[in-house]
């Protein structure tokens, strides 16, 4: 089946489960196909149960504006500066006032509104391949049904500079997943479009025994980037504000970049190895949440504290 008519027939699937089934449970059979247990979003045990929980129910406004490939773009040039962006080409409305024979080479092309679709052009060759499944980008809503992120998101192509090592290969890719502002995980993933291997570290770099996606790398570790701290200290920033979000960065060993903020991984149709991570990663975001609602209310009551300090005492 073609992707284009496989993903009309799931919106379409979308669109009836919405009448008649409440909002929490639109999205959960693919996941509970994967895991082989129904996620428990009323009361979550696991971290994929929060992001599914934060699926169905919004909980902060901002998540929307980052889906916006066009409005992150200024989201993470007003927290950084310039300089932290690959180079945009062109967005465009219409496939047809693209110019793809004309942007320097190689270059990302990826819809405005979705996730999940990109292509990368190195030659010619690559743009008459891409042209008929690209060219139905335009119809896509990305599962806005269960996602609330994506609604009223405006549909266009963005053309990228694609960022490339010496090799002409794209540079190595640092997703960092953040809880209140605090990194707590980093996926370091490895040829992402050949074999693919994905590693996972402490913000420290130390391993971490868990499995998401793809396996880890068979021989040699990925080394400590001598970027890490920069990669932290960007991901803390953009990631305040969230209280969970995930940061994800391409970095040359020097200079780093930022590709995208994610808020529901793989729309939370994933499982990690062992299921007993994924209850850690949500043991660990309770903790963080605890520990910034402290710190919050020791800041507000010090500051009304020391209001009413400044006040006479009345004399008796």
């Amino acid at each position: 089946m073609g992707g284009f008519l496989k993903q009309k027939l799931m919106s379409r699937k979308n669109k009836l489960l919405s009448k008649v089934w409440p909002t929490p449970f639109r999205f959960q059979k693919t996941p509970i196909k994967k895991s082989g247990s129904v996620p428990n979003i009323l009361e979550p045990q696991e971290y994929r149960d929060l992001l599914l929980r934060t699926m169905a129910f919004p909980d902060n406004a901002s998540r929307s504006i980052i889906c916006d490939k066009i409005a992150f773009r200024g989201y993470v040039e007003e927290k950084l500066g310039d300089g932290y962006l690959p180079e945009a080409l062109d967005v465009r409305d219409n496939f047809n006032d693209l110019a793809l024979e004309k942007y320097p080479k190689p270059f990302v092309l990826k819809p405005n509104h979705a996730s999940g679709r990109v292509h990368l052009i190195f030659t010619s060759a690559d743009i008459a391949e891409i042209e008929e499944d690209t060219k139905h980008w335009m119809d896509l809503r990305h599962n806005k049904e269960v996602e609330w992120v994506y609604h009223d998101i405006s549909p266009s192509y963005i053309v990228e500079e694609m960022l490339c090592d010496n090799n002409n290969l794209p540079l190595p890719d640092y997703k960092i997943t953040c809880f209140f502002g605090k990194p707590v995980m980093i996926w370091k993933d490895t040829d992402r479009f050949g074999t693919h291997y994905q590693d996972i570290f402490t913000p420290q770099w130390e391993p971490i025994k868990a499995q998401l996606l793809y396996p880890g790398s068979p021989n040699k570790k990925p080394e400590r980037p001598d970027s890490l701290e920069r990669m932290l200290e960007i991901a803390r920033i953009l990631s305040e504000g969230f209280s969970f979000i995930r940061v994800d960065l391409y970095s040359d060993n020097q200079k780093v970049y930022v590709g995208e903020l994610t808020s529901f991984t793989e729309a939370g149709n994933f499982v990690y190895t062992p299921r007993e991570f994924d209850q850690h990663l949500y043991k660990l975001y309770l903790q963080h949440r605890a520990d910034w609602i402290s710190k919050q209310r020791k800041h507000y009551k010090n500051k009304a504290m020391q209001k009413l300090r400044k006040v006479d005492t009345p004399a008796y």
